[in-house]
Formats: C-alpha cells, structure tokens, sequence
C-alpha cells in the first residue's frame, strides 16, 4: 500500500529517514553557529548577528522533518499543516534572511559604520520582513 503520490510505503519511508539525517546535519550546522556567536564574544557584530537569524530560520526549517508523520493516513491533521506551515514560512524565511545578509555586506563594503548607527532600526526592519511576511504567505 502506497500513498497518494503513487510511492511505495517502503520509498516514503527512505525518503523520510534521508530527509531526516539531512536534517539533523543541518540542525548540528545550526547549533554550531550558536556556540560559535555565544562563545566568541569578541568577534560579535551585527552582520554575525544576522546569520544568527539566518540559522534560527534553517533550525526551525530543520526541525519540521521531525514533526510526526503517518504515510498511511490520506486526512489533512495538526501535524501535516504545521509541517507545511514549518516548511514554507522558515524555508522563505531563510531565503530573506541570505538576501538580508547580502545586503549588509553590500553596504558594509560601501560604508563601513553604515549599519552600526542604525543598528537597532536595521534589525527590527530585517526581523518583521523575513518573519511577518513569511508567516503571512505561509498562513495563506
């Protein structure tokens, strides 16, 4: 008995179980990146803050290979639309977040105290794009 994309029971489980492993390196990755801001202090900035977010996103993206899953069960239920809800407002929200980071180092290049004097403006400009956008396509 398959599921209604026409997969085996045995090729959605594989696919989950590799979707899973991937997701715990990217977790793993994810976790790095926070040990390395929380215990390097001295080499703290606005731009790492911003990758910060950007793990944060990819975290949280991660972690909804994770939710429970039932490959037999053909109904809508909690799990399956907060999965989706995960995927889509965290994967775009990743998405931003390397267009935020992009940006920064454009102008960081450009004008280097460009960001430290609007620091606080800056990040809750960059945290309502990246989130309230995304849940709002993603709610859609």
């Amino acid at each position: 008995m398959g599921d209604e994309t026409g997969l085996k029971l045995e090729e959605s489980m594989t696919i989950r179980l590799t979707s899973q492993i991937i997701s715990a390196f990217s977790v793993l990755g994810s976790f790095l990146v926070f040990s390395t801001y929380w215990f390097f202090k001295d080499n703290r900035s606005f731009n790492l803050e911003l990758v910060q977010y950007y793990a944060l996103s990819n975290l949280l993206y991660s972690i909804s290979a994770y939710l429970p899953y039932n490959p037999e069960n053909t109904k809508p239920d909690f799990f399956c639309g907060l999965q989706s809800f995960f995927i889509t407002m965290f994967q775009n929200a990743s998405l931003l977040w390397s267009s935020i980071i992009g940006y920064s180092a454009f102008m960081s290049i450009i004008n280097k105290n460009h960001f430290e004097s609007h620091k606080n403006k800056y990040r809750i400009f960059f945290i309502f794009i990246s989130y309230s956008f995304t849940a709002g396509v993603a709610s859609m």
